[in-house]
């Protein structure tokens, strides 16, 4: 399972996801809930295949939901361990990207999510890397 798997789902525009895109990416980015997804410039190798995808997660917060799950990631709390751990290879590793979809229900997020992670680890044997505690 790849990104150009994702596209029938509408992951079709990856942006820049970076420290230093990170002012314009959380203004643009849609204060609804929804679904997304952090992908590698390269493929690189899983247990089973090959893959570009690093992360899978929703948001599913009434008031600035996309926008401000993805923010944690730039400026993760002290308790957010997930959020400390990509903030950590984003400051050391270029190439990353981002997408999501927007849903008008968080169930149906969190629903989404599920579902890519089962087939994700159906193909792979294994969770994308970052999604390491899933």
């Amino acid at each position: 399972m790849n990104s150009k798997n994702l596209r029938v789902l509408g992951f079709h525009e990856w942006f820049e996801f970076s420290i230093k895109n990170a002012d314009r990416l959380l203004h643009w980015l849609p204060r609804e809930k929804g679904v997304y997804v952090i992908r590698y410039k390269n493929h690189f190798g899983r247990f089973k295949g090959k893959s570009d995808i690093m992360y899978l997660g929703s948001s599913v917060e009434e008031n600035d939901g996309l926008r401000r799950r993805i923010r944690f990631f730039f400026k993760p709390g002290k308790s957010q361990k997930t959020s400390k751990r990509i903030n950590k290879w984003l400051r050391t590793i270029q190439g990353f990207e981002i997408s999501y979809i927007t849903v008008s229900k968080g169930k149906k997020a969190r629903e989404i999510e599920a579902k890519l992670r089962e087939e994700y680890g159906r193909r792979h044997g294994e969770f994308p890397p970052w999604n390491r505690n899933a």
